[in-house]
């Protein structure tokens, strides 16, 4: 991945041109870009790599997009997902809507309703992730704090022991206190 992973897309479309032309604006703009040309990997993509946005096609083969909506909107909500469709899918549109589509384009897509849609998606996305980077007190149990707001002020040395991630983890209590 690249140095800002906040600003990474999953295009999800079986039509290679279409792909190849949103790739092709995307990348132009500074995003990076996973491409997907059915159903069956997007789930793992998204867990694996994490884009802020999926832009995906009413006509993904291989599964039901509107179950892959459902499921990503209940078990990724900090990831946007985008529905493109044609003209005569809107009944289509309106049910992905329904089942946690934050956005629907229209075919062929307007670049630059597209362009901001996406500063959108990744400024919200931005916004998530810092805000759980922030926001790991939660982790610590009331006694753990109450323990170091009492060592934090004082030039005592402590032992941090513990699984993975615990010593960053109350340093980073230890310095914000």
């Amino acid at each position: 991945m690249n140095n800002s992973p906040q600003k990474w897309i999953l295009l999800a479309d079986g039509n290679y041109s279409n792909r190849i032309t949103l790739r092709h604006n995307l990348e132009q703009k500074g995003y990076g870009i996973l491409e997907i040309d059915t159903c069956t990997n997007v789930l793992t993509t998204v867990r694996n790599q994490e884009p802020s946005i999926i832009i995906i096609n009413r006509d993904l083969p291989e599964g039901n997009v509107i179950e892959i909506v459902e499921t990503l909107h209940k078990s990724e909500p900090q990831i946007k997902i985008a529905l493109t469709f044609n003209k005569e899918d809107m009944l289509y549109a309106a049910k992905a809507m329904k089942a946690g589509a934050d956005y629907c384009l229209l075919l062929p897509i307007d670049i630059e309703k597209l362009e901001e849609l996406l500063k959108s998606a990744v400024e919200k996305h931005i916004k998530i992730l810092q805000s759980k980077n922030n926001n790991f007190e939660y982790l610590i149990s009331s006694n753990v704090k109450n323990m170091l707001e009492r060592i934090a002020p004082t030039d005592a040395s402590v032992l941090i022991e513990g699984e993975t991630g615990t010593e960053n983890l109350l340093q980073k209590f230890l310095v914000s206190t």
